[in-house]
């Protein structure tokens, strides 16, 4: 049932992303830029690392795909 797991504001999902709680600012702004899934429970932001993890794959594809393109 790992697929339930909810990481629980943005020192957390910072945590998950960068492995550093102290990133908290940028989990804000890329939600509120990029499309960061994330969603509010409450007052808090939160995620499901599942949906972190396939939306930072989609974020390295597209990279490459503009690296092959150049």
């Amino acid at each position: 049932m790992s697929d339930l797991k909810i990481l629980s504001g943005g020192c957390e999902i910072a945590r998950h992303l960068f492995g550093d709680s102290n990133k908290a600012k940028r989990i804000y702004r890329l939600s509120a830029t990029a499309g960061l899934p994330t969603f509010m429970l409450g007052g808090t932001m939160c995620a499901r690392p599942d949906k972190l993890d396939a939306w930072l794959a989609e974020q390295e594809a597209a990279g490459s795909e503009e690296i092959e393109a150049a």
